[in-house]
């Protein structure tokens, strides 16, 4: 019983330090990852501007790692035809990445299609529309924009991934 209440309480005080990174900076022992949009309203014919930014945290000089190309994955959640993270793929080719300590690396946001389409005629004809546009413009509505990084220490090993998030509005 005091192993039920001591986990309890763990959880209630670690809720509040979860959920305050959890929208727009994540972290492991290496790396940080933070999104960064303009504003979080936007107008429905005003350019959506967001950037991720990558940071080594680590003691060394510099992180040597491998990830996916691109190195970071962007996905958008809301509307029809966005599926949020399941639209982050994971990518099974890796290039070598080297991260300098304090030398953050910007990411500006790129639009991408996952593999979810299947046979939506209606579906195929929007993706080719957004991805289309150079401009982000969404409809009017609630999103949740999301960049995520994948990477292992060397080929085979198992991977990491730091996944960030931040919810925009378009009126």
């Amino acid at each position: 019983m005091k192993r039920w209440i001591l986990l309890l309480m763990l959880v209630v005080f670690m809720m509040p330090s979860l959920s305050a990174c959890s929208k727009d900076t994540r972290r492991d022992r290496n790396l940080q990852l933070e999104l960064v949009c303009s504003q979080s309203v936007y107008d429905s014919n005003e350019p959506i501007d967001c950037t991720a930014i990558l940071s080594y945290i680590g003691e060394e000089d510099s992180f040597d790692f491998y990830t996916g190309d691109p190195a970071m994955m962007f996905a958008i959640g809301g509307g029809q035809y966005f599926n949020g993270q399941s639209d982050l793929l994971q990518l099974d080719v890796f290039n070598h990445f080297t991260i300098e300590k304090d030398h953050p690396i910007e990411f500006p946001f790129v639009k991408y299609m996952g593999f979810h389409l299947g046979r939506d005629q209606d579906a195929v004809d929007f993706w080719n529309e957004f991805l289309a546009k150079d401009e982000f413009l969404l409809e009017p509505g609630d999103y949740e924009i999301f960049a995520a990084v994948w990477y292992v220490l060397t080929p085979g090993d198992k991977s990491s991934i730091i996944t960030v998030s931040k919810t925009i509005t378009v009126e």
